[in-house]
């Protein structure tokens, strides 16, 4: 093998292990495809395969151009690979879902226990208490106990501990433990936005639904959710016998639906005609996952819809994907 210059061989070792990662050991025609649409002199179906073996082989230097083909050959491959990811746990989840929902005598005893309200326990530990049902006192209790000043810290995790005794179908479709949506809402924008003390609204004040303290500063705060069209809230979490796929082309249209999305849930709070609009902050939450298929895209119409709305509140916020946008 002739003697390379040290940078012609690390270019050689990147482009021999970054086609080896995205293509297998069967690389070089296909590495060759994919380069023509990157060829200086023009996009043509693929380049010449032998010319890849002699970039290999050492017997000529690889171009600079083929580096900067390779960076966005490996992203596009990356972003596959995220897509797929992200489809996998769909499908996982929605498998996961479905077994829980067969176990349909421990939960009918629950909801009767619950309904009841006259559940006994005797010599119970943490543990067992922390995955029992809330009792109707426990959750007036929680609701007073929300209400009350609190670091963020100790803020979210009583939130996580209430949500710990709570099921999910529950916290969406059972109008006593709406609070508890509205308190997570505030407890994971807290978890990205520097406060000091947060609190949720008083039982019986129609709004705001919480209240932050920064400094000497009360901020109220104003929460709600942001769905596809169509959907229910809570819909999913409703039994279905039948688990069904996700196809690709239904995060493309995800992805399509959040400006408008977003959008109708900004409009529904203005309409409301809040006495504090103008000073209000509004947190919305972004229900709605495109596994990454237009990340970028959508985080520029997400800005583009803040920008529009963002004389309306004292401040506009948007959750999404675990951020704070």
């Amino acid at each position: 093998m002739p003697m390379l210059e040290p940078i012609y061989k690390e270019h050689r070792d990147l482009l021999v292990s970054a086609s080896e990662l995205l293509f297998g050991p069967e690389w070089q025609r296909v590495i060759a495809r994919r380069l023509g649409a990157f060829h200086p002199d023009g996009p043509r179906e693929a380049i010449d395969d032998r010319l890849v073996r002699r970039w290999t082989s050492g017997e000529r230097p690889i171009p600079d151009w083929v580096i900067s083909a390779l960076i966005s050959i490996a992203d596009a491959g990356a972003t596959d690979l995220s897509a797929m990811l992200g489809r996998l746990r769909s499908v996982h989840d929605a498998i996961t879902r479905t077994a829980e929902k067969t176990i349909s005598d421990l939960d009918d005893w629950l909801n009767r226990a619950r309904e009841a309200d006259d559940l006994e326990i005797v010599e119970l530990n943490d543990e067992t208490i922390s995955e029992l049902p809330l009792s109707r006192d426990e959750l007036r209790n929680a609701r007073v106990d929300l209400s009350h000043w609190r670091t963020p810290i100790d803020f979210r995790r009583t939130v996580h501990t209430f949500h710990k005794r709570s099921r999910s179908a529950e916290i969406f479709n059972n109008p006593r433990l709406n609070f508890l949506l509205d308190a997570w809402t505030l407890a994971e924008f807290v978890h990205h936005k520097s406060v000091d003390r947060i609190r949720l609204a008083p039982p019986g004040e129609e709004w705001p639904d919480g209240q932050v303290r920064i400094g000497g500063k009360v901020e109220n705060v104003e929460v709600t959710i942001a769905l596809e069209p169509g959907r229910r809230l809570g819909a999913e979490y409703r039994f279905t016998a039948k688990t069904e796929l996700d196809p690709i082309e239904n995060w493309q249209k995800r992805a399509e639906d959040i400006p408008s999305a977003l959008e109708k849930a900004i409009n529904d709070k203005i309409a409301k005609r809040y006495s504090d609009c103008g000073r209000m902050w509004l947190v919305v939450y972004l229900n709605i996952n495109d596994y990454g298929i237009r990340q970028a895209e959508c985080e520029t119409a997400i800005a583009a819809v803040k920008h529009r709305y963002s004389a309306s509140f004292g401040d506009l916020f948007v959750l999404w994907k675990d951020k704070l946008l």
